[in-house]
């Protein structure tokens, strides 16, 4: 569990698994938990940054995410070999998460989730359900990994830096990132680059990155 802050996730997960990890960076916060949980036989507390953490040791990691740093996490979650991630983040970047192509939410980071997982927004909370009540509302997710599709990443930068704008035109406004790579995946992809960013798959960003 990432964030535990006084334990309320805690106290709903610890009768429900083997062996429960908390994650918590406040020193004071760590106090809490040792004595609330010191009872609890399951329960092993870290202190440190969740950023530092190494996702593939568990099979599930999950938390009401820190805003600020969410998409960070969620990054990280992708590039592991955890199997499923279950948190509660912001309502627009859950959106972004589950775009499709075509809509305005769909992004580099859309790209990323759903390449590395399948990814399910189950639930929008309002501000009021949490103490302190934060200034937007919430959204609970899960994500399921899968195996990816071979993208490159330079390649997903360069196009969305121009995502409303056409395939081959965003390449040729990225040559000074990409270099010939740009002039070889116009040339290879005739169809593919006569469409806008925006509106390219998962298996369609895959093709262009080969």
């Amino acid at each position: 569990e990432i964030g535990s802050g006084l334990g309320a996730l805690t106290d709903f997960l610890v009768n429900r698994t083997k062996k429960l990890t908390l994650v918590e960076i406040d020193s004071e916060l760590v106090k809490v938990l040792e004595k609330k949980f010191k009872h609890t036989g399951n329960i092993e507390i870290k202190q440190g940054d969740c950023l530092g953490e190494d996702y593939s040791t568990y099979e599930v990691v999950c938390g009401l995410l820190p805003y600020n740093i969410s998409s960070q996490i969620i990054d990280r979650f992708c590039h592991s070999k955890c199997k499923i991630g279950v948190f509660v983040v912001q309502k627009e970047l859950a959106q972004r998460m589950v775009a499709e192509p075509g809509s305005r939410d769909y992004s580099r980071f859309s790209v990323l989730v759903q390449n590395n997982s399948t990814c399910k927004l189950l639930e929008v909370y309002p501000p009021e359900v949490f103490w302190p009540a934060p200034q937007v509302h919430s959204a609970l997710v899960k994500l399921v990994k899968k195996k990816p599709l071979v993208i490159d990443q330079q390649v997903v930068n360069a196009l969305f830096q121009h995502k409303n704008q056409k395939v081959k035109k965003a390449l040729k406004h990225s040559i000074h990132l990409l270099g010939e790579k740009a002039s070889e995946i116009i040339k290879n992809n005739p169809s593919l680059v006569e469409k806008r960013v925006v509106e390219l798959t998962i298996e369609e960003i895959s093709k262009l990155s080969k």
